[in-house]
């Protein structure tokens, strides 16, 4: 059998395998299951992607007793940094799912991220402990429950519905505070015990996903419509075109893949590509605004008064994707990215002032909800901007293109981190990191304001139908 005749059979077996799943009706109530397991895919994974923050200050004391905070942080970026660079490899996983489904992933993800925990719970030296760190931060960068979210809602509720799942979920945060409260405030040596029941909860709930969810119907439809065109279509014969041609096609490449996305975002139009700019440079505040967070604390706090602050932040940044949900569908994205940029970066700079002069630590909660759940906020909304505006074919390709993109601005921000601390003391590490962060992030508000266009409302099948006419 030749191999356009395997071809042939094995899309005529997925076609009909695809067409039997959208036939199947959905059962009573299914989007109401579907938003309580989205809600609980949530909370584990809010959970996974806040814990190796909120006890950094314990893993460095551990691993590095012998070093001050900052020496030790550093000794340890430096050791996990090289393994964790395995997530560069994420964006091309995550491109999968537009060949291979949403649920497959919504499932392989949770249960990822989940086994990290436990890797990181079960470690005894920090190589052990930096496999676990990698494996939660290879499979909580997909948020595939988003894309579900997306696909699945009415078009005018569609940030709604996302906020109050997300923001529901985002309260189940606070396990973390009271686990630390139960382990780390009485005993701070054992602070990897946090991580185990998160861990066994996120394998339950990807079981969960795997039993009550089903494929998204807009993804089907898509998948279908291209296993039913001409073979010559599906697999167009590859040929020399002239430097004209090549222009033309790269202009409207739509085919899935990471790097055909990367064409997509910075040939399709300028207002993608300007919002895809945004992007990367909003990312270049990520490492300074997210990742010394416990070690700023530390310079000034007591255990409990950290943890004080950490359970403030569950409620506030639930808080805060909640009314922003609303805002989002009411006034638009573009007005939720700019007022949860600002917001964050007027907090970030209270939050360390306040550190250094004792101010108290449930206040100083309420500025860590205002700086991080602002940071996370702008930044989703940043990108649920792009995935409104983009193909249903290439929407998982794109975030995954998204995803890769950022590093190049996370990077430009561990550089500029890097440098600010060794010129700062280590009591002003959180100077350090608003000079790596706040700049980037106010040129990417200026950005997103002047060359994006607001997506509230956004069609999907209208999208996809003037995309298939070009």
């Amino acid at each position: 059998m030749g191999r356009r005749e395997q071809r042939e059979v094995r899309d005529r077996a997925e076609l009909l395998r695809r067409e039997k799943q959208l036939a199947k009706p959905d059962y009573k109530l299914y989007l109401l299951v579907l938003c309580v397991v989205v809600v609980l895919i949530h909370i584990v994974d809010e959970i996974a992607t806040n814990t190796p923050g909120m006890v950094e200050s314990n893993a460095v004391k551990q691993f590095f007793p012998n070093l001050d905070l900052s020496t030790g942080k550093a000794a340890m970026v430096a050791i996990t940094t090289p393994l964790s660079s395995i997530t560069m490899l994420a964006p091309f996983y995550k491109a999968l799912a537009d060949k291979f489904g949403r649920k497959m992933f919504l499932v392989v993800n949770t249960a990822g991220f989940g086994i990290g925990m436990l890797i990181a719970f079960f470690s005894t030296s920090i190589v052990g402990y930096a496999i676990g760190y990698t494996m939660i931060f290879f499979f909580i960068a997909h948020d595939m429950q988003v894309v579900y979210i997306q696909e699945s809602a009415p078009a005018k509720y569609r940030a709604t519905i996302y906020a109050v799942t997300k923001g529901i979920g985002t309260i189940g945060l606070v396990a973390v505070p009271v686990l630390r409260r139960f382990f780390v405030d009485k005993d701070p040596t054992t602070w990897k015990s946090i991580y185990l029941i998160p861990g066994i909860a996120a394998i339950v709930v990807a079981l969960l996903a795997y039993l009550l969810t089903r494929e998204s119907k807009v993804f089907l439809e898509q998948r279908i419509n291209f296993l039913k065109e001409p073979y010559e279509k599906r697999y167009p014969e590859k040929k020399k075109l002239t430097k004209e041609e090549k222009k033309e096609a790269k202009k409207k490449a739509g085919k899935s893949g990471v790097f055909s996305a990367i064409r997509y975002l910075f040939n399709s139009n300028p207002d993608i590509r300007w919002t895809t700019i945004a992007i990367i440079v909003f990312a270049i505040g990520m490492m300074g605004i997210t990742g010394n967070i416990n070690v700023i604390m530390a310079t000034g706090m007591t255990e409990t008064e950290i943890t004080n602050a950490q359970t403030v932040y569950s409620f506030g940044y639930a808080l805060i994707v909640i009314i922003f949900g609303l805002v989002g569908d009411s006034f638009g994205r573009k007005t939720t990215v700019m007022f949860n940029g600002i917001m964050s970066a007027v907090s970030f700079l209270l939050f360390v002032f306040g550190v250094r002069n004792g101010w108290n630590s449930w206040f100083l909660g309420v500025l860590y909800s205002g700086f991080l759940g602002g940071y996370w906020t702008a930044q989703d909304y940043m990108v649920f901007m792009t995935s409104e505006k983009v193909p249903t074919k290439i929407r998982g390709s794109v975030l995954g293109a998204l995803n890769l993109l950022q590093y190049i601005g996370i990077f430009a921000g561990m550089l500029v981190l890097t440098i600010a601390e060794v010129f700062i003391a280590d009591e002003w590490i959180g100077i350090a990191c608003a000079i790596s962060a706040l700049p980037g992030m106010i040129v990417a508000l200026v950005l997103i304001a002047l060359h994006s266009s607001e997506t509230k409302g956004a069609d999907f099948e209208q999208i996809d139908a003037a995309d298939e006419m070009l």
